[in-house]
């Protein structure tokens, strides 16, 4: 099924980051699968039901984490993460927004609100949006902040938005 709320003269839209195409003909797990930079996110998807959860929406809004947000990570700490399969299916859920919510839909939520807007998350959690300094970040409740460093592509069923850092980690 193609991307909803397409126009029909134009039904498919592609967008292109760092020489990969995005298309809102594909899930978001084959748009990821072709991207190395997503190659710990496209395996998480894989090994849980992150994939289910996601293409189960009729409209998602997705922020997919990159590898280099794992890899900052302690050896010990990421794979304690990536072999917690309950976390890793709360995180995806947490960092994914019912509905399509474009760049400009955050922005415009965050100028009603001094530059801070909350989302109601899949986890059914709030998600926090700030910005600082012209820059867009997803902020946990322990401070944690993951920039948004490139927006707006499409997939089957709504957008994804790419973030540079963990964030919503387990508490030790």
């Amino acid at each position: 099924m193609a991307q909803k709320y397409l126009s029909k003269d134009h039904p498919e839209i592609n967008t292109e980051w760092k020489n990969y195409e995005f298309s809102s003909e594909k899930t978001i797990l084959e748009n990821l699968s072709e991207v190395p930079e997503f190659g710990t996110y496209v395996e998480i998807l894989k090994k849980t039901s992150g994939k289910n959860i996601l293409e189960k929406e009729e409209m998602v809004t997705v922020f997919v984490i990159k590898n280099s947000a794992f890899e900052r990570m302690d050896e010990k700490d990421r794979n304690i993460v990536l072999n917690n399969q309950i976390f890793l299916e709360s995180l995806i859920k947490k960092l994914a927004i019912p509905g399509r919510v474009d760049r400009n839909g955050m922005e415009v939520a965050m100028e009603k609100h001094g530059r801070n807007a909350t989302f109601f998350s899949l986890s059914s959690e709030n998600l926090n949006l700030i910005s600082e300094e012209g820059q867009l970040f997803i902020q946990d409740a322990e401070g944690n902040k993951a920039k948004v460093t490139a927006s707006n592509f499409y997939h089957k069923n709504g957008l994804f938005h790419i973030i540079d850092n963990l964030v919503f980690l387990p508490k030790n």
